[in-house]
């Protein structure tokens, strides 16, 4: 429990603890709660995924959902990654499955594919009665990543300590939106 220790460790430390970006979708209801108590004390963003294609296509999914099922569009996600991928769903795949419900619109199904070298692709289609209407993101290479957990922690610098921050919240700054 690695995460645990470096929490406890900055905690310890409190007020001069750096602010942290943590990755994971692996988070246990304990180490989150360490996670919040940290964000009280240093500004704090945990995010299953850092790329800004995908917070785009989940801000996109969230605008059409609940018109296309007012069309009678039915929605269904597809997620494909790498055979060495250990979690099903991904989190970004719950992710865009949040987004779907909080839209009044749960996907009928969610089907998660591990072959090959995928580095990631997340498909949300909305199937109607003659025709079909699919949003894709394709990760092609990690950087996306990297850069976007970079530009997250830039901004993460200047925020305040208290709420737990998400890669939604520094999106909704780059497109306007301010923080939730």
């Amino acid at each position: 429990e690695a995460i645990s220790a470096a929490v406890a460790a900055a905690l310890e430390a409190g007020k001069k603890a750096p602010a942290w970006v943590v990755g994971s979708t692996g988070l246990g209801d304990g180490q989150r709660e360490r996670l919040t108590r940290l964000a009280k004390a240093t500004p704090v963003l945990v995010s299953s995924n850092f790329s800004m294609g995908v917070l785009a296509l989940d801000h996109a999914i969230r605008s059409v959902a609940s018109v296309l099922t007012r069309l009678g569009y039915q929605a269904s996600l597809i997620e494909r990654h790498h055979q060495h991928k250990k979690d099903a769903p991904s989190g970004t795949a719950l992710l865009l499955e949040a987004g779907l419900k909080a839209s009044g619109v749960p996907p009928r199904q969610t089907l998660s594919v591990r072959a090959g070298e995928v580095i990631g692709e997340h498909e949300v289609a909305f199937y109607g009665p003659a025709d079909e209407i699919r949003f894709t993101h394709r990760a092609q290479d990690r950087t996306v990543f990297a850069r976007g957990a970079l530009e997250a922690a830039l901004w993460l610098v200047e925020q305040k300590s208290g709420p737990t921050y998400s890669m939604s919240d520094y999106f909704k700054s780059r497109i306007g939106g301010g923080a939730s």
